[in-house]
């Protein structure tokens, strides 16, 4: 079984706002930190969170921040 997981944490911005509140980043970013030592106190060390964000690969492009705005709403999906 699976005992090292790579996570990641996402924090996004209402729209309309230009900039993170600096006090909700900096909480995302203690949430963030404490998470692998929760985790491997839950799991009797037996199981590891990360929060590695890799590097890209040779030739490609990083990968990029999105923003609300970034996204095209797609159209409602029907299920019969």
């Amino acid at each position: 079984a699976q005992t090292v997981f790579n996570i990641g944490f996402v924090y996004l911005l209402e729209p309309g706002a230009d900039s993170p509140d600096s006090d909700l980043l900096e909480l995302h970013r203690e949430f963030r930190d404490r998470v692998p030592g929760h985790w491997a106190h839950i799991t009797g060390g037996r199981s590891e969170i990360g929060t590695v964000v890799p590097e890209p690969l040779e030739g490609r492009r990083p990968v990029r921040t999105t923003r609300p705005r970034d996204f095209v709403p797609r159209a409602p999906r029907h299920v019969h």
